[in-house]
């Protein structure tokens, strides 16, 4: 939909002592100065609610451009020089000059708007000198090939009215052709890419923005609006556990419908030697703890870390925070089975000593519970007791001998 802009340009008279053609007199000339009011039909100052923004508006004048300066109050200033944003009691509005009111002139002043389109006002300025040393001034202006002599000029333009607010897309950075691939353990980064998609628009159009996994029963928000209070999370990141091809998605909901969804697929894989390792890859350079953040449920984060005994290099991957003990056991059991199958050897009078047999990093706080075997990594579930009634949980794993 068009809609008309109608942009009000007042020529401002004030008066400045000055001379005529090298002629010292005793006379005023009126200077020459515009001053432009911005407003649509209904007769409001546009420049007052941020319609400059993302306008790259410039003017130009005897053969110089002018970039348009904004000043950031509306406490008028007087005496600018140059093309401005300013403002008085009527408002803002757009400043340009002062030119001598006595400068012979006939010229145009360009308005480039930033969209293609611009406005020409040329400036018509004669002076002569009467014998008792006034000035005889006359000043005309040919707006887009009109002549005027009234110094208030109204321009009209036809624009285009701004954009509906829309929402995001979701985006992975590095996807291509809307897919993207990560090992498991690798961050994902997600984020919403859009022209328009901060908080006051999807306020209009939602009220939540949902991020989750197909086939998961988990979800989080990303956006909501309730109650007054909003918030709105741009780019996060998230890790994966299990190598899967899975549909990440965004769904926007009003009044608890679904009513709009944007996907990307990820291709995730598994091809360290154990989880986020290569043993090759470990080093007492490498040694230290690193959090695994799962976005969507965040007791699930994981942390990792790694040592050496001897030349064995180890890793230990435990839950990071918020939750019990006894669900964390439950949690990692079942993790590992997804990826291992079944135990090798599992609670028994014999996982003691298999477990000192297989790992070389076997600590006597360890308690094994489970083990796994594969062609690349011994993979154990422990639990590790801190002494005074105090234990953890822990996935730890050792290359295969």
């Amino acid at each position: 939909m068009m809609k008309r802009i109608i942009f009000f340009l007042l020529i401002a008279i004030s008066s400045v002592i000055t001379s005529c053609e090298n002629m010292q007199v005793d006379a005023d000339a009126a200077p020459i100065t515009l001053e432009i009011f911005v407003k649509d039909a209904e007769g409001n100052n546009l420049l007052d609610y941020d319609w400059l923004l993302g306008k790259n508006v410039t003017a130009t004048f005897k053969g110089e451009t002018y970039d348009l300066q904004t000043v950031e109050t509306k406490v008028y200033m007087p005496h600018f020089y140059g093309f401005k944003v300013t403002a008085r009691d009527l408002g803002m509005y757009l400043y340009f000059g002062e030119l001598a009111g006595t400068e012979a002139l006939n010229d145009d002043f360009v308005i480039n708007w930033g969209d293609g389109s611009s406005d020409v006002i040329t400036i018509y300025n004669a002076c002569k000198t009467k014998l008792n040393g006034a000035y005889d001034i006359k000043r005309h202006y040919v707006v887009n090939g009109v002549k005027t002599e009234n110094y208030r000029i109204t321009l009209t333009k036809e624009t285009v009215a701004p954009s509906e607010p829309k929402f995001p897309t979701l985006e992975i950075t590095g996807a291509s052709l809307n897919t993207y691939t990560a090992n498991i353990f690798e961050p994902v980064h997600f984020y919403l890419e859009g022209d328009d998609y901060m908080n006051w628009s999807l306020s209009q159009l939602c009220d939540s923005l949902v991020f989750s996994v197909m086939g998961d029963d988990e979800s989080r928000k990303v956006y909501y609006d309730e109650k007054g209070h909003s918030e709105l999370i741009v780019g996060w990141d998230h890790h994966f556990y299990l190598p899967k091809s899975c549909v990440c998605r965004i769904q926007g909901y009003k009044d608890n419908k679904v009513i709009y969804t944007d996907a990307i697929e990820v291709n995730l894989t598994n091809e360290k030697d154990f989880l986020m390792y290569d043993w090759d890859d470990i080093s007492d350079a490498a040694i230290g703890s690193v959090a695994y953040n799962n976005f969507i449920i965040p007791e699930h984060t994981l942390v990792s870390r790694t040592g050496f005994v001897g030349e064995v290099p180890y890793a230990i991957v435990s839950m990071d925070k918020g939750m019990n003990v006894e669900s964390a056991r439950t949690w990692l059991y079942d993790y590992i089975v997804k990826l291992y199958k079944e135990p090798l050897y599992s609670e028994s009078e014999d996982v003691k000593a298999k477990y000192a047999e297989l790992f070389a990093s076997a600590d006597e706080k360890e308690t094994p519970l489970f083990v796994w075997k594969d062609s690349k990594s011994v993979v154990a579930l422990i639990k590790y007791d801190y002494g005074e009634g105090n234990w953890i949980y822990s996935i730890k794993a050792e290359p295969s001998k």
